[in-house]
Formats: C-alpha cells, structure tokens, sequence
C-alpha cells in the first residue's frame, strides 16, 4: 500500500507482517455470534470477557489485570466496551 503526500512529496510504503506480533490466548471465550466479548481502547488496551471475568491486557507494559468478576459462578460477561 502506498500512499501520496502532495506534490513534492516521496511516495511512503507502509509495511505488513505477515507474522503476528502478539497472539490472544482467550481460554473459555463463548463462540456466540450476538456476545461483544472484546474490546480495543484509543490508549492500546484490549479489554476481554472470559466466562465469570473481565480481564484488561494493555499494549504497552504488556500486563494483564482482572478488573471484575461476578458474584454468581453461573453469570456471564456478555458485552464489553470502551467510553
């Protein structure tokens, strides 16, 4: 993919890897269509509903927090999201 700058401008070729950088271990995440059970913030944090829990992963110190998890083991995070 190339893009233009103006007129003057030299042509910038962003480059893809072909590996990944990072792989998302999600154990018990639920293969359910209608569930929103991950979510990217603007400040590089990825946040992750796994069963009973939420976990927080973020980009830049490459840590991973539980942030809640139910109060009934049966319950489940069904949506998450960023404000």
């Amino acid at each position: 993919m190339s893009v233009k700058m103006g007129k003057n401008s030299e042509q910038k070729v962003r480059k893809v890897n072909r590996k990944p950088y990072k792989v998302l271990d999600a154990p018990n995440l639920q293969d359910d269509y209608y569930l929103n059970l991950l979510a990217w913030s603007d400040r590089n944090q990825i946040a992750v509903a796994l069963d009973d829990s939420l976990y927080l992963w973020s980009g830049c110190h490459s840590s991973v927090t539980r942030l809640y998890t139910t109060s009934h083991p049966s319950d489940y995070i069904c949506s998450v999201s960023f404000c």
